[in-house]
């Protein structure tokens, strides 16, 4: 099983790839993710094997999501985002960074694969037994929170009864 930590840095160091490959940072205006009154949003993503499961997510406050969402798909500043449009976005950068993770961790476990992301309103939070780990990223200016729930997946395949 691979370890919370070990998800945790390669999904941190993949965000930090991504923004130095898709972000002109000087076109972005500071954001903290910790702005008491801002909602949040960002996307989740999961990956799962026969004996790893995880779900990455990215968040940032909803104006810094959108600034990150505008510098993806090409927006000027001053430009209005739809939310699906945001979803779409932010659930690319999630899904960029969930790829890159899978390489980076292949060596460990090359059976996983990707779920669909999901764009979230809110954060999200983990259930018994589940380990979350996270850390503040800047994006440029936008501090996004990067959130890893990691779970073991123990698995045991039984043979289908054909008794009816």
């Amino acid at each position: 099983m691979i370890s919370p930590e070990d998800w945790l840095a390669a999904t941190t160091k993949s965000l930090i790839e991504v923004a130095d490959t898709y972000f002109d940072m000087g076109t972005m205006e500071a954001e903290s993710f910790y702005e008491v009154d801002s909602p949040k949003c960002g996307a989740i993503i999961g990956l799962t094997s026969d004996t790893n499961t995880v779900q990455l997510m990215v968040v940032a406050t909803r104006r810094g999501s959108e600034k990150l969402g505008k510098a993806l798909l090409g927006f000027e500043p001053d430009e209005t985002i739809e939310t699906g449009d945001l979803a779409d976005a932010i659930g690319e950068i999630i899904n960029i960074v969930a790829g890159m993770v899978k390489t980076a961790v292949n060596d460990q476990d090359d059976a996983l694969s990707l779920t669909l992301p999901t764009f979230v309103e809110g954060t999200a939070e983990p259930l018994n037994g589940h380990v979350a780990l996270d850390t503040i990223i800047n994006i440029g200016p936008v501090q996004t929170k990067v959130v890893v729930i990691n779970g073991a997946r123990h698995v045991k395949h039984r043979p289908r009864s054909s008794a009816a």
